[in-house]
């Protein structure tokens, strides 16, 4: 806890170039955003960070944003979650090649990733080539085409269409319900007189359709139940799937593409995290460690959801205790992935194959975990050891956990590289629907939204409904994304944020998007970069376009000294609390001795390091005295919680999510 805060005031003090900052307060109104009236600033930032949200094919907006934002920034720290950690692995191995051949042919290819994914692809060409990405399994087939006819964009008769061919690929149920309708016709037919024969029949042939409708449902919905468990819990395992391969699975063109943009062999050695670390932009190569600004040389992070845990972890892992089983992975990666993990692999407990160090992981792995969207894709196992059980031997042998989208637990992850000043600015990308005050434009760039003055973005995106699938729909969302939701309307991180709007026939589920759609989606896409460029390289056009890297800077030390003042208040306050009070030992007195009397790893015997300890609590209770006022809780009267940024911030403990 002191160890964090202190960090946190070294942090803010240590950038005195905030001090000439105090100039640019003043008010703003809210205005649209415009790329008019901004000129060049002569000390732009040089490098980047960029975080993608989740979104399935809605992911066709990146590659052209980030290779606006690749003209202008170094990348160094990229991130996102389920579909925006694709984009995030090709960004990394793009600024992998440009870092270490200095060329920018990775970018290149990348920008051109979109009009690939729209290109057609199979028999007569009637798939685009990212419909074709995913590959359900033989087993599985009708229960895919019957999930394709629900998020049809086409109309009523389309979505009838390819729902009965896929109940038309199960025909036992479905003749067995027919053929009850088609008796109860006969029946009328031979035994019927007049009117109730010509009922008879009507209703005989009715029950007889509905019957096989139903009967070929139920036949789906059993193969689903029965056959999801048995390949991972998801109809594409990424892997090659049912018939006739017209183009490579998932996972395979993934693979090859990572390493193809990071200017290697399609099949050959796989990049990984420890390539990417090592890969120094050209700015910081030449210095010694002490003298880099960044130890990593690109910093690649993904979300990943653990179903058996319940919770969020970021990939790479850096645990050394995570296991995994040579059959899963042989139906779920490239066999020569599989040999790489094999081969770097530390060791084996109970058969099972321990994963590489995260130097030596391969980033599709990564990004495969993260991109487990429920259903659709199969989930990934893992081993891990179970440390609640009672017993040693069952401690010692790792048990299989599964792990899904990491959408599920934080889509957009804006507290990836967050810290309390920046010394670059972190991006992100948003992808949310159309506001009812911003419909669709015929000009994509004007299908975009970011914030251009401080009191934009800090109220919620409202979610409208008037049927049940909505009311469902918005429990969903709200369970999923009320975090990422409430951090992206708080100062500091709102004005980062570009927002792609999109439709309900655009991107998400949406597989068989028309080639049309996704050069709409791109095109967006590189408005998006623009923006953001236009925004954080220019000086802002007066107070009608605040938003600029100097304004953000400026807004995120107010908050973070607002958040700093109340946190370290309440810490000196609790910490002087007396001991009638209190009951038990006063803080003073446990710091004192550095333990309750009884042995413990969390005891601190050691003189010197009781001392610095010591120390630095007298200088944060001395602070802490600075900025407060008496009881109950309140401010001097000109402390940072005045006017301060809104939504005000909060300094909490929070667990930090496992890696």
């Amino acid at each position: 806890m002191r160890d964090r805060v202190h960090k946190l005031l070294y942090s803010v003090l240590r950038h005195p170039s905030f001090i000439n900052l105090i100039y640019l307060q003043g008010k703003e109104q809210i205005m649209e955003p415009s790329l008019l009236d901004r000129s060049a600033t002569n000390d732009p930032p040089t490098e980047c960070d960029i975080i993608m949200k989740g979104g399935i094919t809605s992911g066709v907006v990146y590659p052209p944003a980030v290779c606006e934002l690749a003209d202008s920034f170094d990348i160094r720290s990229i991130g996102g979650a389920s579909a925006g950690a694709i984009a995030a692995a090709l960004t990394a191995a793009a600024q992998y090649r440009k870092n270490t051949t200095g060329d920018t042919e990775g970018f290149s290819e990348l920008n051109e990733l979109g009009a690939q994914l729209s290109s057609p692809c199979g028999p007569k060409g009637k798939k685009t080539v990212l419909e074709s990405l995913f590959q359900p399994q033989t087993e599985l087939k009708s229960a895919f085409m019957a999930l394709f006819a629900f998020i049809d964009t086409g109309g009523p008769f389309a979505k009838v269409r390819r729902a009965l061919a896929a109940i038309a690929l199960n025909p036992m149920f479905m003749l067995i319900g027919a053929s009850l309708g088609l008796a109860l016709a006969v029946l009328f037919y031979f035994t019927g007189d007049g009117f109730s024969q010509i009922l008879g029949i009507i209703v005989g042939l009715a029950l007889m359709f509905g019957g096989g409708v139903a009967g070929g449902v139920i036949e789906l919905a059993l193969t689903a139940v029965t056959t999801l468990p048995q390949n991972f819990y998801g109809m594409c395992t990424g892997m090659p799937g049912y018939g006739r391969v017209i183009h490579e699975p998932l996972t395979v063109w993934l693979s090859k593409k990572i390493n193809e943009i990071a200017g290697r062999p399609g099949e050959g050695t796989p990049l990984t995290f420890g390539d990417l670390e090592r890969a120094m932009p050209k700015s910081q190569q030449g210095r010694s460690a002490d003298e880099l600004d960044d130890v990593k040389g690109i910093e690649l992070k993904m979300m990943t959801s653990c179903l058996t845990l319940h919770q969020p972890f970021v990939l790479p892992f850096e645990s050394p205790e995570v296991y995994f089983k040579k059959s899963d992975f042989d139906e779920l990666f490239p066999e020569h992935i599989v040999d790489h993990l094999i081969a770097h692999s530390p060791g084996t407990v109970h058969g099972l194959h321990q994963l590489p160090p995260k130097n030596q992981l391969p980033v599709i792995v990564a990004t495969r975990m993260s991109l487990s969207f429920p259903v659709l894709l199969s989930a990934i196992p893992l081993y891990l050891k179970d440390h609640t059980r009672a017993k040693e031997e069952d401690r010692s042998v790792p048990d299989r956990v599964w792990f899904s989208d990491g959408g599920l637990t934080s889509n957009l992850p804006l507290h990836f590289f967050d810290s309390a000043l920046p010394s670059r600015p972190t991006f992100a990308i948003n992808l949310r629907k159309f506001h009812p005050d911003r419909p669709q434009q015929e000009k994509e760039s004007e299908n975009i939204h970011m914030a251009s003055t401080n009191t934009e973005g800090m109220y919620a995106t409202w979610s409208r409904f008037g049927s049940f699938m909505g009311f469902a729909s918005a429990l969903l969302k709200t369970m999923q994304n009320w975090t990422d939701n409430l951090q992206a309307q708080t100062p500091g991180y709102r004005d980062r944020i570009v927002h792609i709007q999109h439709s309900d026939k655009e991107g998400g589920m949406n597989l068989n998007m028309p080639d049309s759609v996704i050069k709409a989606l791109t095109e967006r896409g590189k408005y998006a970069g623009k923006t953001l460029v236009k925004r954080y390289t220019t000086a802002p056009a007066g107070t009608k376009e605040i938003v600029s890297w100097d304004n953000h800077k400026w807004v995120r030390y107010r908050s973070t000294m607002s958040a700093l003042e109340r946190f370290l208040i309440e810490y000196e306050r609790g910490y002087n609390v007396p001991a009638g009070e209190l009951g038990g030992q006063t803080y003073t007195t446990l710091c004192s001795n550095g333990t309750i009397g009884v042995a413990d790893k969390y005891d601190v015997l050691d003189l010197t390091r009781k001392a610095t300890m010591g120390t630095h609590t007298t200088s944060l209770n001395k602070i802490a005295g600075l900025v407060g006022g008496q009881r109950p809780f309140t401010c001097k009267p000109n402390s940072a919680q005045r006017d301060v940024p809104a939504p005000p911030p909060e300094l909490n403990v929070s667990p930090r999510i496992p890696s």
